[in-house]
Parts: structure tokens; sequence; C-alpha cells
């Protein structure tokens, strides 16, 4: 089990606390390696607390804590690269390439003997929406029919798969889901 530092945890190095002050209430930071597990949002950021200062710091507690510095620094700007690669900015959708890779997994891990359903929804006249209201109402309801379609089929892949056309993979549903 991995053990995980929530709202307002405080780990303690020496004179030194690491306080942990999530972005969302729900937050959790895993304090051990873990698999990713298809969230990508910020869960909140470590602060650093010391009572005398940096400076008071013994040197190799100095140096171990700008070891974590620079290792935090090199996660955040993998997983950044990460998310940019993987979600679409405008829906908050996996990107096309990251839906495909989702599909080819369900088709490699399923076979014949397990069902798996693929819907293509594709949003009729969306250009005369962006036509007749301009671009910011045609982005806001990408964003809301994401954000339905994710409510609606929260155990799936949503990912954006070209302008205004979402692709849903749908492990374990045949015709009659």
């Amino acid at each position: 089990a991995t053990a995980l530092l929530e709202h307002g945890d405080v780990v303690r190095l020496g004179d030194v606390e690491l306080l942990f002050l999530p972005v969302r209430e729900d937050a959790r930071l895993p304090v051990a390696p873990r698999a990713a597990e298809g969230k990508s949002d910020p869960v909140g950021a470590l602060v650093l607390l010391a009572a005398h200062g940096l400076d008071a710091l013994p040197d190799a507690d100095q140096q171990l804590l700008e070891a974590v510095a620079a290792q935090t620094a090199g996660l955040v700007r993998r997983a950044c690269l990460y998310r940019q690669a993987t979600v679409d900015h405008l829906t908050g959708l996996s990107t096309r390439a990251s839906t495909e890779r989702a599909l080819l997994r369900e088709l490699r891990r399923g076979g014949v003997s397990r069902p798996l359903s693929v819907l293509l929804l594709d949003l009729d006249h969306f250009k005369a929406i962006n036509d007749v209201h301009g671009h910011q109402v045609g982005d806001q309801v990408l964003r809301e029919v994401a954000r339905r379609t994710r409510a609606a089929l929260p155990a799936t892949v949503v990912g954006r798969w070209g302008g205004e056309e979402l692709l849903v993979v749908l492990p374990g549903a045949g015709p009659a889901e």
C-alpha cells in the first residue's frame, strides 16, 4: 500500500518540515512511486518550512534538499510534457494519439473473446455555432459536450478525435449495451 499525504500533512526532515497544501479538496500526494492512474490534474504543492532558515541546516541536509528540489522540478517538467501530449487542452479529454493507444491496448487485451464497442460522436452543424455565435461559444459547447460525455461514461476512454469529433472506447460493451 502506498502512503498518501493529505491536506495539512507534514513530513519532518530534522528541523525542516514539508507541508502538503493541495489545490483540490480530493487531492492526495503519493509519497512512494506508483503507476499513473490516468489522472493528470495538479494535486498540490510541498512547502518547505525551516524554523531557523536553510542556512542553519547542516551542509548534508542542504544538499539533500537541493537534490529533492532538482528531482521534483524534473518530475514536474516531465508531468507537464506528458499532460500536453496526452490531454487535449480545450476539452480535457484524451488527445487523438492517446485515444488511439487506448483503443489498440483494448484490442490487444480482448482479442475476439471480449466485447469492445467504439463510438464516434460528431457534433452536427458545429460550424454554424462558430459562425453565428463565435469561437468562444463553440469552445464552450465542446467543453460541455466533453464534460457530459465523461459524466455519462465514466469508466471509458473519451478522446477528442478531430475538431468536433469525439471517440469513445467502451471495453466490455457489446451490442446489447
